[in-house]
């Protein structure tokens, strides 16, 4: 074969490659988003804001929206793991809004997820840290029939007990090894996240609606050993 059909045979290498990594990010996530979805049918929303603050604030959500969330997890064979959140809006209403603000704190096993993008470690374990909402302004149009997934910044996290989420993601895989576990999506009270949602009918932010959910469940989403958020 002459040099120019080796470049041409190496490009054609190169798309295709390209091709199947798009293809499989796209799968992962509509696997994730039909996962968060069906959530919406296991529990009442009602349950999850917090009572004792509506006294003070309104809750004041938008008719139709539902939410959930997604915690994607991959890389657990040590003592920390790669994460990225999510919060999940469908609009199931034939109104349009436009979401502003979301802060959320997302939760494995009751313990609060800390997310780092620097790789350190000494934090994580600290049981001191006050660990903070993270905000994302998000400033995005949710039409009727919209699903929107904002994500939140991704990074090394970990929980107190390692072993027991690898054996629960084991389990549902029905293997014996984290390795040999293929992707998945675990839904129940495993992954919960306290959600504050700020949104207006109009553009313009000047009047802008709050509403907010505690201890809302969601999906935890094994992604692979070789998945680094």
């Amino acid at each position: 074969m002459n040099t120019i059909g080796l470049i041409g045979t190496g490009a054609a290498f190169l798309n295709f490659k390209k091709a199947k990594a798009n293809y499989e990010a796209l799968k992962e996530q509509h696997d994730a988003l039909v996962a968060a979805v069906q959530t919406y049918n296991f529990h009442k929303y009602d349950e999850y804001y917090n009572k004792q603050e509506v006294d003070t604030k309104p809750f004041e959500r938008p008719d139709g929206v539902m939410v959930s969330t997604i915690l994607r997890v991959g890389n657990l064979v040590g003592r920390v793991f790669h994460a990225k959140p999510s919060v999940i809006l469908s609009n199931t209403s034939d109104n349009t809004y436009f979401i502003h603000k979301i802060s959320a704190k997302f939760f494995i096993f009751d313990d609060p997820i800390i997310i780092s993008q620097m790789g350190g470690q000494w934090y994580l374990f600290n049981p001191t840290v006050e660990v903070q909402p993270d905000t994302i302004y998000v400033n995005k149009e949710l039409r009727p029939d919209d699903t929107l997934e904002i994500e939140f910044n991704g990074g090394t996290s970990a929980v107190q007990d390692m072993d027991k989420l690898r054996r629960l993601i084991c389990d549902a895989a029905r293997k014996k090894l984290i390795t040999s576990c293929p992707k998945l999506s675990i839904t129940g009270d495993t992954e919960k996240a306290n959600v504050d949602i700020f949104w207006s009918e109009a553009q313009d932010s000047s009047d802008t609606k709050e509403f907010w959910y505690n201890d809302l469940p969601g999906v935890l989403r094994y992604c692979g050993e070789a998945y680094y958020s």
